[in-house]
């Protein structure tokens, strides 16, 4: 019998919505004759001329053969692979072997794996990162049938946000691969909505819908996403802050009752009366329970004194509240730093210059070594001491150490400065004076103050040996029960007292050994120990 060749179906795949279009060719040139019919079955091939005919466009050896599967019969065929068999007749009453011509039915549309939409919570402000002025809607589609197994290609997608009933395919926001090509069963799709289709929605829960349309025209069901609209900003309440003041804590907490609660996500901090804007200030990690926020900030880095702490924290949604704020008197740890010198070296203190060495000699107090300061009386004298870096713009300094003068001589030089306090920028703000005078060994303080000049008190006639100097200095006004202050005592007892207007000042470094006043002919070996310094006061 003849041969049937050319097969083909449209649409293919079919979801049953449309008539399929077959067409052939059937050719008799083998056999010289002349193609009087052609039939099809679906999925078996039946009795020769008990199948559907199809029709030929004339007599001849070589004709077209055309016809349809009418929408009916495609829907009611299963989702799947089918096969639909055509073959031809020639005038010699033959029929020739069968085409097979695969038929996809999917009567399925695409499922939604997945999808989002971000940012959400939206203010209408806050743009998708890399796509500014928009939301972006992503989602992982695939085309199963209904036993779940991958079937046709997906060739379509779109969004809709907040639609009415069920639109019509095709007239929803376009989305599109994120290869750049619809061609498989499975795609990951996103798009774009405008912020300024959100701005005009009001707070609350809105809805944007996602779906795919297959190779065989059928269009998913709606996927549902909520969008949360929120253009209302947090608002904090009264800011407390624990402790408060903070007697050394490390940390302490910030708290604030706030609506939004259940939304918020991030707080920052700043110190002072200039706010940084919104956005710029230490951002902390926050927690809300019952209604309230808490961050804890590290005090390492903040000041003594009375500080401004400031809050404000941002909710999902991007909105930031306004700020709140409360004065903190802010008291760091106590101790400072200390060194007794058993170690056998320096190495604790940040800083070493000059003669310098810890020596069984120096040893005071019951210890077993101690700091050996010296100068050579000669034209090459350079300053000797150690350097202590641990203080931290304080605004009270204490601080005590034994000193005995051993062979020290401050020569013609007014008085050598055996203890000195610096600012950031190596500013002196209080200092300890040594000199030997007439083969008296004497002490004093000088005091320097904000805007004005140092203050100088008298000097205290030592004997000779060892003896405990301590200093006590506040940062303060000129006058009052908080005035900036220095006290000189030598054994416990009061030897000077100077008060004076210190409120800009502020200790960052201490210096222990013969930093200042030195001349040609000073000379000798000094001793010191047992250096020990706190902020509120000394054990």
């Amino acid at each position: 019998g003849p041969q049937t060749t050319n097969g083909s179906l449209a649409d293919n795949p079919a979801n049953g919505a449309a008539d399929v279009a077959i067409s052939a060719t059937g050719d008799d040139s083998d056999a010289g004759g002349k193609i009087t019919a052609s039939e099809y079955f679906i999925d078996t091939a039946g009795t020769n001329g008990a199948g559907t005919a199809l029709t030929d466009n004339r007599v001849a050896t070589v004709v077209s053969e055309d016809g349809s599967i009418p929408a009916a019969t495609v829907a009611g065929l299963a989702e799947g692979v089918h096969h639909v068999l055509v073959h031809s007749k020639d005038s010699l009453g033959l029929w020739g072997p069968v085409l097979d011509i695969p038929l996809t039915v999917d009567l399925t549309g695409p499922g939604v794996d997945a999808a989002a939409v971000g940012p959400n919570p939206t203010n209408a402000l806050v743009s998708d990162q890399g796509n500014t002025g928009y939301l972006k809607v992503s989602a992982q589609l695939t085309d199963r049938d209904a036993g779940g197994a991958v079937q046709s290609n997906l060739i379509d997608a779109e969004a809709f946000l907040n639609p009415t009933g069920t639109p019509a395919g095709g007239t929803g926001l376009q989305l599109i691969a994120v290869d750049g090509k619809m061609d498989s069963p499975s795609e990951a799709v996103y798009g774009l909505i405008p912020l300024s289709q959100v701005k005009s929605l009001a707070d609350g829960t809105h809805h944007v819908y996602v779906r795919g349309e297959d190779a065989a025209g059928n269009w998913g069901t709606l996927f549902g996403i909520n969008l949360i609209v929120d253009k209302t900003a947090p608002v904090l309440g009264a800011l407390t802050v624990t402790p408060n003041p903070t007697n050394g804590a490390a940390v302490v907490a910030m708290s604030a009752p706030v609506t939004d609660a259940s939304l918020i996500q991030t707080a920052e901090f700043w110190l002072g009366t200039v706010d940084p804007g919104a956005g710029h200030g230490s951002s902390l990690p926050v927690s809300v329970v019952a209604g309230k926020v808490t961050v804890n900030v590290p005090m390492a880095a903040i000041a003594s004194g009375v500080q401004q702490f400031n809050l404000r924290v941002q909710d999902l949604a991007g909105n930031w509240s306004k700020p709140v704020s409360t004065s903190v008197t802010v008291i760091k740890p106590n101790a400072i730093f200390a060194d007794t010198f058993e170690s056998g070296n320096t190495s604790a203190w940040s800083a070493s210059t000059g003669s310098v060495s810890v020596t069984a000699a120096a040893a005071l107090q019951a210890s077993t070594r101690g700091l050996q300061v010296s100068l050579p009386g000669t034209r090459a004298n350079q300053p000797s001491f150690l350097t202590d870096g641990s203080p931290a713009s304080e605004t009270t300094y204490h601080a005590r150490f034994a000193f005995n003068a051993n062979t020290l001589k401050s020569g013609t030089a007014t008085a050598l400065t055996i203890f000195q306090a610096v600012n950031s920028a190596n500013g002196q703000i209080f200092a300890v004076q040594y000199r030997l005078n007439a083969g008296n060994r004497q002490v004093r303080a000088v005091l320097d103050r904000s805007g004005a000049a140092a203050l100088t008190s008298g000097w205290t006639t030592m004997t000779a040996g060892t003896h405990l100097i301590q200093v006590d200095w506040k940062s303060g006004p000129a006058t009052g029960a908080t005035a900036g202050s220095l006290r000189l005592g030598i054994d416990a007892t009061t030897a000077a007292t100077l008060t004076g207007n210190t409120s800009t000042l502020r200790v960052d470094t201490a210096l222990l050994g013969i930093s200042a006043g030195y001349s040609n002919n000073s000379a000798g070996t000094a001793y010191f120990d047992n250096f020990t310094s706190a902020r509120v006061s000394l054990p």
